[in-house]
């Protein structure tokens, strides 16, 4: 830890920070749980409380969870950052009524709840709200950190609470099919990125490199953009009960997703709810794209949202669209599928528990730089292979190779270890 000659750590309020008695008596082999390993004051100390991660984008009547980071914490600090009493957590105390609530007695984590129907119970598609803007506030307090940089200090993180009268489960999606640029050029459909993928991105002069909290009060007159390449942080599977149309299929995503837009003479970001005809949609080229049509289509979609690092924008059928908006993603990534075997004319594979579906792939190269099949959405088990025919057109007596990953949570896991078998 960095800290100055002239910090004072106290073993006293080092008692009240980890919840022993505090007094002449305390000792750090106490506090230490007598572990019998060295410890110093340090090991519980940070240098700087940071910033609150957690996605920007909370659907009404869901929770996720916040956490306030640190740097520069000792082995130790566990010990003081699972403690409630350390922690406040609040809203902001000037909004009328808040569409966010936080559970009780919450230490760095924090589960915040969305507000049911923020539409109101006699809704209709007229009246669906845009994304309502609240903001979490948290300080760290706890008695014996107050060396840290930004100690007792508010932080503050801008969430947008989401409607989702037209069915969505999740923020800020698209539908599988729709195109979108990888850094090198190509194209592939959403419902086929995954995690690690580089997609070709842009900075964006006065927007800011992470503008999840604020793009949308954000304007510009003077429209200036550089390519980025940004990586896929999370690839997020739900179900959408209306999709927009733009222009004929131009565009086909949820209300709630925003797209870079002019508007008389002021570029800006607006979820595709609130743009309207005779606006102009921005490409990647910065030309612009009337929108000439926009209609809502009704009944259950299989849409897509992508979030990406460290500029937050990417392309939608070659527009200039905002990702998800978030640093974390609760669900750990799911692991290698295992018991991978091929019984003519059958690939199967072991169950992975929780699994969605499966993504299947099948090459005659070990790299997979060119599967044969490439199924994204599989839900079995199993796979009946069918010689020369479409569209899997494997050849008998041919060497190939197999690998399966399960997608549990939106997430697609590690692959598995790569099967060798002759058709």
């Amino acid at each position: 830890m960095a800290r100055s000659s002239g910090d004072t750590l106290s073993l006293n309020a080092l008692a009240g920070a980890t919840g022993n008695t505090q007094g002449s008596d305390v000792s750090l082999n106490t506090i230490n749980s007598s572990a019998g390993t060295e410890v110093s004051l340090d090991d519980f100390g940070i240098d700087t409380v940071g910033s609150i991660s957690g996605y920007t984008y909370l659907v009404e009547d869901t929770a996720d969870t916040y956490t306030l980071g640190f740097t520069g914490a000792g082995d130790k600090f566990s010990t003081i950052a699972l403690r409630y009493q350390n922690f406040v957590w609040t809203k902001d105390e000037i909004e009328v009524e808040s569409d966010i609530t936080i559970s009780s007695n919450q230490d760095a984590t924090a589960t915040i709840t969305a507000k049911t129907d923020i539409g109101g119970s006699s809704q209709t598609l007229v009246s669906q709200v845009s994304n309502q803007q609240n903001t979490l506030e948290v300080k760290f307090v706890d008695g014996f950190n107050d060396h840290a940089t930004d100690y007792n200090v508010v932080k503050t993180k801008t969430i947008y609470v989401v409607d989702s009268y037209d069915g969505n489960s999740d923020a800020l999606c698209l539908s599988l099919d729709t195109p979108v640029t990888k850094a090198d050029g190509t194209i592939i459909s959403a419902g086929d990125v995954q995690e690690g993928d580089i997609l070709k991105g842009f900075e964006i002069a006065s927007l800011g490199e992470d503008s999840d909290e604020d793009y949308l009060n954000w304007s510009t007159s003077d429209l200036s953009t550089t390519s980025e390449d940004v990586t896929v942080t999370s690839v997020i599977f739900s179900f959408a009960d209306r999709i927009y149309d733009i222009n004929d299929g131009e565009l086909q995503v949820t209300g709630e997703h925003p797209m870079l837009v002019k508007v008389d003479n002021t570029f800006k970001f607006k979820p595709v709810l609130d743009i309207q005809v005779g606006e102009y949609l921005v490409k990647g080229d910065n030309s612009l794209v009337e929108v000439t049509s926009k209609e809502s289509t009704v009944g259950s979609t299989e849409v897509v949202s992508i979030d990406v690092e460290t500029e937050d924008t990417y392309l939608a059928n070659g527009y200039i669209t905002h990702n998800k908006g978030g640093n974390t993603f609760s669900d750990p990534l799911p692991s290698a599928v295992t018991g991978l075997a091929y019984s003519d004319p059958d690939l199967s594979w072991t169950e992975y528990t929780g699994a969605s579906d499966y993504s299947v792939q099948i090459d005659n190269n070990s790299d997979f730089s060119s599967p044969i099949i490439n199924k994204s959405n599989w839900n079995a088990e199993t796979m009946q292979l069918r010689l020369g025919a479409s569209p899997y057109n494997l050849s008998d007596g041919t060497t190939y190779y197999a690998r399966v990953a399960a997608r549990k949570g939106g997430r697609i896991g590690t692959y598995s270890a790569t099967l060798t078998f002759e058709a």
